[in-house]
């Protein structure tokens, strides 16, 4: 149960940072496609963001249901440089047990705290972000991963809705989890589908993004389905974030990250 948990903390922080992997320089257009792009190069050009992201989870193994909530608030300075530095506190919800669970990434280590536990393992953040970067979204045609994609106007918000492709996101997500460490063999992963809503504000960045997926996984050899919705805000996209004040160090013991995914 605590690998389960720790794989769908990373899952969420891959969801939470696709909307921020850079593209090719886009020409001005209505097409929503390039609107997404356009509003995705600036979140990628970013060096400092804050968001709160609330998630609810069912995960269905045969005829047992287990639901989940999650409340995270998340926070990164200096993304792309040596300095990077990024923060999520989480409160859970599950099986009637309410849990704070901590991760961050500071000099070239990524460290978690849950159940009572204290682990740390080297992950160089800032070459993720790259590879992430160079990887599958590298063409700048993010409408490959789209479908059905449409945008509406809201005052001064612009609103792009789309279904994922569900064989390339896959491939997407795996290759993401692959980067951040995790042991997820090939066949983790057997189907998702998903609808994607976001805002973009006036000045051009996302500044909201609702997501509902339905993933078909194999996690520790059992078959199992998870429904998820997630809910991210944006706090004052663009503008500077106040230096991110980090746990105590001492304690933390290293491990190989398949010791906890």
């Amino acid at each position: 149960m605590k690998k389960r948990i720790v794989f769908l903390l990373s899952l969420l922080m891959v969801l939470s940072l696709m909307g921020c992997s850079k593209s090719k320089e886009a020409t001005k257009s209505v097409d929503p496609a390039i609107m997404y792009e356009e509003a995705a190069k600036k979140m990628a050009d970013l060096k400092d963001m804050a968001a709160t992201a609330n998630l609810k989870m069912a995960m269905i193994q045969g005829e047992e249901t287990m639901d989940m909530s999650m409340d995270m608030d998340i926070k990164m300075t200096g993304a792309g440089t040596e300095d990077m530095k990024y923060l999520a506190d989480t409160k859970m919800s599950m099986l009637g047990m309410d849990l704070d669970m901590k991760m961050f990434y500071t000099d070239g280590y990524y460290y978690v705290e849950t159940f009572g536990q204290k682990m740390k393992y080297a992950m160089n953040y800032a070459d993720m972000l790259d590879k992430v970067n160079e990887s599958t979204m590298q063409t700048g045609d993010l409408s490959k991963y789209m479908k059905d994609i449409v945008a509406t106007k809201e005052g001064d918000n612009t609103i792009v809705t789309f279904k994922l492709d569900g064989e390339k996101m896959t491939e997407y997500i795996k290759n993401m989890l692959a980067d951040l460490g995790t042991d997820i063999d090939s066949g983790s992963y057997s189907g998702i589908e998903g609808n994607v809503e976001t805002t973009i504000n006036k000045d051009g960045y996302f500044s909201a993004v609702k997501m509902s997926l339905v993933l078909d996984l194999d996690v520790e050899g059992q078959a199992m389905k998870m429904n998820m919705d997630m809910d991210m805000v944006y706090r004052n996209p663009g503008k500077s974030v106040e230096a991110i004040e980090l746990p105590d160090l001492e304690g933390y013991t290293e491990v190989d990250p398949s010791e906890i995914y």
